[in-house]
């Protein structure tokens, strides 16, 4: 899709978090987010600033996210940027771009937090339950084994008819832009680097997802057209 405008290109995908696991909390989910933002867009997504786990993750999925917006299960943060964090204990997923300012009172920024969440959490089924979106899942510090996948693009699937797009670093043998499509509810893509990058702090490789998402579409199209042509 290299006619494609970069901004058309991002809404195309919704982000399910990720991110990397540091001690006992998970952190820089919000990376594809910023990506977005880079392009000049700002979708509404429930992941979209969140670190998860893809345990988490997948529970939240199969339980349909039952009790994300229980008060007794978020935990409020005040964060270095001046705003508003939160935590949910039970499905360990966190929050740190709420927009909410820590000039609001902490009850105050809980009480819109929920709102917040709630609104989400029905948006985000309703798009899992459309269809129309490729779902993007990675994580920083290793390399999801063949079962968990399978239990995260089952959990994405268990809605309606979806595409899970898990991006990993590159190898050997798939360069940076690569994607493999495995089927209709999986394609793996490859970038160089994510951020925080290993070494050198927290560079956003905003390029490396611009490339990778155009090879998804195009991916996903193909698949689309072999799946029609199979069918006729």
């Amino acid at each position: 899709m290299p006619d494609l405008p970069a901004a058309d290109l991002a809404l195309r995908f919704e982000s399910l978090g990720g991110g990397e696991l540091r001690g006992d909390d998970w952190g820089f989910g919000c990376e594809f987010g910023f990506w977005q933002r880079h392009v000049g867009v700002e979708p509404m997504g429930l992941l979209r600033w969140a670190s998860t786990s893809d345990v988490g993750l997948c529970t939240a999925l199969e339980s349909r996210f039952d009790g994300l917006c229980d008060v007794a299960a978020l935990t409020m943060r005040r964060l270095s940027d001046s705003h508003w964090g939160v935590s949910n204990t039970r499905y360990r997923f966190r929050w740190d771009h709420t927009g909410i300012s820590q000039e609001v009172s902490e009850a105050e920024a809980l009480t819109r937090i929920v709102r917040q969440l709630d609104f989400l959490r029905t948006k985000l089924i309703e798009d899992l339950a459309t269809g129309t979106k490729i779902f993007v899942y990675r994580i920083f510090n290793g390399v999801l084994q063949d079962e968990k996948l399978s239990r995260l693009t089952s959990a994405v699937n268990s809605y309606g008819r979806n595409t899970l797009l898990y991006v990993r670093v590159a190898t050997t043998d798939y360069p940076a832009g690569t994607v493999r499509g495995f089927h209709s509810g999986l394609m793996i893509g490859y970038i160089e680097s994510f951020a925080p990058h290993p070494t050198d702090g927290l560079i956003y490789n905003h390029a490396g997802w611009e490339r990778v998402c155009r090879a998804a579409v195009a991916a996903y199209e193909g698949l689309a057209i072999q799946q029609s042509d199979q069918k006729s």
